[in-house]
């Protein structure tokens, strides 16, 4: 329901910058709604669910657009798809090595060359790559900033502090950097308040909008947390692989998060022991497959 109704919202946004037509951008939410739900199976229960869902997001929308209404925004993209190198990352990768250096030995890889690389090298030897997509890019009062929306209904206070260090989103200012050689001044958050669970009427909605800047240091400082990240990753389920059971260590802060137990739960309780035969579904490809075979492809590209 989130992802349906959160689609939905971004592209009533879109449909208002584009016709500055409040009544459009409300029809946009329910035609996007039934256009999601196309060939899918809805049980009778889930009905009104699905239609207030549909009404509460209309008001929303509503409320957003009162907020924006003669103010001097222009889009200047819709939305953003980046995956940028990080510099001075240059590694050789447990992953792609598995994918695509078949029948080759880890170690006889692993052992060079030495950064930085020269052409010809394994395909294996790579960058760490930071990939997202993020909301609207925007031009307001003269600036340029990234658009980011959250519906929120806990402490508005409370909410609001985390994005002071939010990792995610000074992410995603440094992808649109990389990607388009265009540093936004930061990012302006529209939080749609949401009512408590408890209260009665479920049908309130409101506003509040904030700045934040991201100086180049807090980028930099991203720049060189992920990369950090990312190897400690890498090196984690490598060596795991190569036979250290404790190298992935379980996360325990979010294991009753939502009201709900983690769908890993008895996994974590069994660790390190591997899953249960028929325990979980594999996931099907999807955008991580693709990025890796656009990485290796720009490899196969460099060695001509």
């Amino acid at each position: 329901m989130p992802l349906m109704t959160g689609g939905a919202f971004h592209e009533a946004a879109a449909k208002y910058f584009s016709s500055r037509n409040q009544a459009e951008a409300v029809l946009e939410v329910e035609l996007s709604v039934r256009k999601y739900l196309e060939g899918k199976t809805v049980l009778p229960e889930e009905k009104p669910e699905i239609e207030h869902a549909i009404k509460w997001t209309q008001l929303a929308i509503s409320k957003f657009t009162d907020n924006y209404a003669g103010q001097p925004v222009q889009v200047l993209w819709p939305e953003v798809q980046f995956c940028v190198p990080i510099p001075n990352s240059e590694h050789y990768c447990w992953d792609f090595h598995k994918r695509f250096c078949k029948g080759i030995s880890w170690q006889e890889h692993a052992q060079g060359p030495l950064p930085p690389l020269t052409l010809p090298h394994p395909p294996c030897w790579q960058p760490h790559y930071f990939r997202g997509k993020t909301d609207a890019v925007v031009q307001y009062l003269g600036d340029v900033w990234l658009f980011e929306h959250k519906t929120n209904s806990m402490r508005l206070e409370q909410f609001i502090q985390k994005y002071y260090l939010d990792a995610q989103v000074t992410g995603y200012i440094y992808g649109l950097w990389k990607q388009l050689g265009v540093q936004p001044v930061g990012f302006i958050l529209n939080v749609i308040q949401k009512p408590h669970p408890n209260t009665k009427d479920q049908m309130q909605a409101g506003f509040v909008r904030e700045t934040f800047e991201r100086s180049l240091d807090d980028l930099l400082k991203f720049e060189g947390e992920f990369a950090t990240q990312a190897t400690n990753y890498e090196r984690a389920f490598r060596d795991r692989e190569l036979g250290n059971p404790f190298a992935v260590v379980r996360n325990t802060t979010a294991c009753t998060d939502y009201n709900r137990k983690c769908a890993y739960f008895d996994k974590c309780q069994r660790h390190p022991a591997e899953a249960l035969e028929g325990e979980f579904l594999l996931r099907e490809a999807d955008y991580v497959e693709t990025a890796y075979l656009e990485v290796y492809q720009k490899w196969q590209e460099q060695q001509s």
